[in-house]
């Protein structure tokens, strides 16, 4: 697994390199690396994953999330992050429901503790300025068409 960044990184640097690939947000390459990571960590083996974004409207991309199983724990180091703390997660969570205006089928991706946390939930706490639910997760990914493998809940 490399995580080497150079400057002027783009998609095809990022698929080459074998990094799961989205542009805003959809999955555009190397899906298969996620469904491996899955997989990898459902049967509790230490696994990790670089996952790139790429957006056409926001000049400061790529950014990078690393996301990290290791000894029964989910890590998930992003770095749009100022701070970079090693946080532990028992579950790796993909979440469905409608979402937008007007509503679209919708997923969340995120890491937890709380394996009975509703994608409704997620989505209230993603927009309001109440800060106590968003403690409790961290969103891996967020797409409007389910394209990565859906993990149910993984521990």
């Amino acid at each position: 697994m490399k995580f080497l960044i150079l400057g002027g990184f783009i998609v095809e640097d990022a698929t080459k390199d074998g990094y799961c690939v989205k542009q805003d947000s959809e999955v555009i390459a190397n899906n298969e690396e996620w469904i491996n990571f899955v997989e990898t960590a459902t049967k509790g083996n230490n696994t990790g994953i670089r996952m790139v974004s790429f957006s056409t409207e926001d000049t400061n991309s790529p950014y990078f999330s690393d996301l990290f199983f290791n000894d029964g724990y989910y890590y998930l180091f992003d770095s749009s992050s100022d701070k970079q703390e090693k946080q532990p997660f028992l579950f790796l969570l993909t979440l469905e429901g409608q979402f937008g205006n007007p509503s679209k089928d919708s997923g969340v991706v995120i890491l937890t503790n709380d394996n009975t946390l509703t994608f409704d939930v997620v989505m209230k706490s993603v927009l309001s300025s109440n800060f106590d639910y968003k403690k409790s997760y961290r969103l891996v990914v967020f797409h409007f068409l389910v394209a990565i493998k859906k993990p149910k809940q993984l521990k």
